[in-house]
């Protein structure tokens, strides 16, 4: 998997889902320092005004998709085995 004890790469995209829907999807890609998927990462996304947490995990090519989260801050994790721990708000 190239690259160990590096930081995640986190890429992440929100989207709205259809006209009346008013919740939305997160998606994103969780990346090694030299570009390469990392499969397996457990992603989590916490709502900062309620703490209410939902995990993910990537799949084979780092990929990851949170759906139908209400409005709200939040604050993404990503860990996996072999790298630091990488937050962003």
């Amino acid at each position: 998997m190239g690259i160990r004890n590096g930081a995640l790469v986190v890429l992440c995209f929100a989207a709205l889902l259809p006209a009346q829907e008013f919740r939305a999807t997160i998606t994103g890609r969780v990346l090694d320092p030299a570009c390469a998927p990392v499969a397996n990462a457990k992603v989590r996304l916490t709502n900062a005004a309620t703490t209410e947490s939902r995990d993910v995990i990537s799949d084979g090519q780092g990929n990851y998709l949170v759906p139908l989260l209400n409005p709200a801050v939040y604050t993404l994790r990503v860990e996996a085995p072999g790298f630091k721990t990488a937050v962003s708000s």
